[in-house]
């Protein structure tokens, strides 16, 4: 496999073809990356009629979370519907955003109609994928939280050889955990591609995850950490670009403190934090459309013998499709 080529392919097909960067917004990206949240805090000058103490401003903030916990309820369930139903249409848009890639790696015509017809049809797929994901999260967390929650029984009760044994379990789990999860991350990715660009079943495209993981072990982490280095640089970037986009909106915010006060600014504040969430979000699926496509890339070069793709089927009119 030339990395190099798959790189500058993938980042070809990325800029070319900009309607990706519709399907990763939708949550087709996978890149890791994400603006940090600054502190802005605010500063204590007060108002023309004299400072105010910290106390005052204590007794404000908790007067007007009392007034306004209608609106953080509202904005949290918004935020809450928001990420359900964005969780709902991404198992739409990753299948359509490595369709697409795969396709115009393949120099075929190919468009966001056909891409998303192809993200319908793996839907279910997708979403029982992502579900087996989730359970397997949930157990190691279960297991790590029950070996935490044994030691700290046995030492508040004074039985040494309890912690003991917690302590070591710990030791035993962690590099375990992070060995596993490295490789569950890895067959999961390849699994993904699988059920898009070969119509496998969940368990299938598990299996012929396993299959190339095992095969191609040096290919699939070379490509790994390549990945890695990308979604760092992609990381720093998207950072740089949230705080610069964070910065009006703080400027909105103490505008608005100087003239309506501390009420007045934290609702503000509420509402555009909300706001500006949602756009973090749909940057990061954005440009993690490249990574999607990547991975994407490299995963039709890891098999010596490739399975070839079946074409996007049309599905009858008002019918969802399998």
């Amino acid at each position: 496999m030339r990395y190099g080529e798959v790189i500058e392919r993938s980042l070809s097909i990325f800029w070319r073809h900009r309607y990706l960067w519709l399907l990763g917004a939708l949550g087709g990206g996978e890149a890791s990356g994400g603006g940090g949240f600054g502190n802005f805090g605010l500063s204590g000058q007060g108002s023309p009629g004299g400072g105010q103490a910290s106390g005052d401003l204590g007794t404000q903030f908790t007067q007007w979370l009392t007034d306004n916990i209608l609106l953080l309820v509202v904005l949290s369930t918004l935020l809450l519907l928001f990420f359900l139903v964005y969780f709902l249409v991404s198992c739409v848009a990753i299948g359509a955003t490595i369709r697409a890639a795969a396709e115009h790696d393949a120099e075929r015509p190919f468009g966001l109609r056909l891409a998303w017809r192809a993200g319908l049809q793996t839907f279910w797929s997708i979403l029982g994928l992502r579900f087996l994901g989730l359970v397997l999260v949930l157990l190691a967390v279960a297991l790590g939280g029950a070996v935490i929650a044994f030691g700290v029984f046995s030492a508040a009760n004074q039985q040494p050889a309890g912690a003991v044994t917690a302590v070591l379990a710990g030791i035993v789990l962690l590099p375990t955990f992070v060995v596993l999860g490295i490789v569950l991350t890895l067959v999961w990715i390849l699994a993904l591609r699988s059920i898009v660009l070969e119509q496998r079943r969940v368990f299938e495209a598990l299996g012929r995850g396993f299959h190339l993981v095992r095969r191609r072990l040096g290919r699939v982490l070379l490509v790994w950490l390549i990945a890695i280095g990308i979604g760092i640089v992609i990381g720093i970037g998207i950072g740089i670009a949230a705080t610069l986009g964070a910065l009006p909106l703080v400027a909105v915010a103490a505008a608005t403190y100087a003239t309506a006060g501390l009420g007045g600014a934290l609702t503000i504040g509420a509402v555009l934090l909300a706001v500006y969430l949602v756009g973090v979000v749909a940057l990061g699926g954005a440009v993690g459309s490249f990574m999607t496509t990547y991975w994407t890339l490299a995963f039709r070069r890891l098999d010596l013998d490739p399975v070839p793709f079946a074409p996007v089927q049309q599905a009858p009119p008002g019918a969802w499709p399998a």
